[in-house]
C-alpha cells in the first residue's frame, strides 16, 4: 500500500497491478518483477527487490523517467478497441494528442510515439510513427493524425469487431510523456 499517493500494489512474480482508491479503479500494470514487499517509511514509498544473488531496497516514484530498479524499460500505451462492439468494421484512422516534456519541463515539438502495433485474432500491422517526414512533424492543432496500419504483407485493412493497439515510445532522454486522447475512424 502506497499510502502516499492512495494506491494499492498487487504483486506478482512478473509484474504488479495498481489500484488508484483516489480514482477508485484499477490504474495500470508495471513490469516490477521479483518484488514481494512494498511498504512505506515516513514520506517514501520503498520497495524490496529480490534476486538471485542479491536483495536490495529501492525508493519508488524518484530518479529517471522509465528506469525501475537500475533498468530501462520500455514505454507503450496497450488497450482495446471495441466501439459498437456489436458491428464488424475496418479501422481506417487514429488521431491522438501526445506530448512530450524534457526535464526541464520545455515541450518537445516533433517527438510522438515511435511504433504502432494492431492486432485481433487473425491479423497483426505494425509501422513506424516517427520520421524525419515533415507531413509528421506538421501538427496541426498538437494532434498526430496516422492511417491504421495494414495487415503485415499484404494490402488487407484491419478488420474485426474489435483491434487491440499498442503506442510505444522509445524514451531514451528521460522525457515525460503525456497521453491525452484519442480518436479512431472507421467503416460498418
Amino acid at each position: 500500500m502506497d499510502s502516499i499517493n492512495n494506491d494499492v500494489y498487487f504483486n506478482s512474480h512478473n509484474n504488479s497491478l495498481n489500484l488508484s482508491e483516489s480514482l477508485n479503479l484499477f490504474e495500470s500494470f508495471h513490469s516490477h518483477e521479483d518484488i514481494p514487499w512494498m511498504f512505506n517509511m515516513g514520506s517514501k514509498f520503498l520497495s524490496i527487490k529480490t534476486g538471485v544473488q542479491e536483495t536490495s531496497l529501492w525508493e519508488n516514484h524518484v530518479g529517471d523517467y522509465n528506469s525501475y530498479y537500475g533498468y530501462n524499460q520500455p514505454t507503450y500505451v496497450q488497450f482495446y478497441l471495441n466501439p459498437e462492439p456489436h458491428l464488424d468494421k475496418v479501422f481506417d484512422n487514429f488521431a491522438y494528442r501526445a506530448d512530450v516534456i524534457d526535464q526541464n519541463n520545455k515541450y518537445l515539438a516533433g517527438r510522438t510515439f515511435s511504433t504502432v502495433e494492431v492486432w485481433n485474432e487473425y491479423q497483426y500491422g505494425s509501422m513506424a510513427l516517427s520520421t524525419p517526414s515533415a507531413a509528421f512533424r506538421n501538427k496541426k492543432f498538437r494532434t498526430w493524425s496516422f492511417a491504421f496500419p495494414r495487415h503485415r504483407g499484404s494490402l488487407n485493412r484491419i478488420r474485426n469487431p474489435w483491434v487491440q493497439m499498442k503506442l510505444n515510445f522509445n524514451n531514451h532522454g528521460n522525457h515525460k510523456l503525456y497521453f491525452h486522447d484519442m480518436i479512431i475512424t472507421y467503416n460498418k
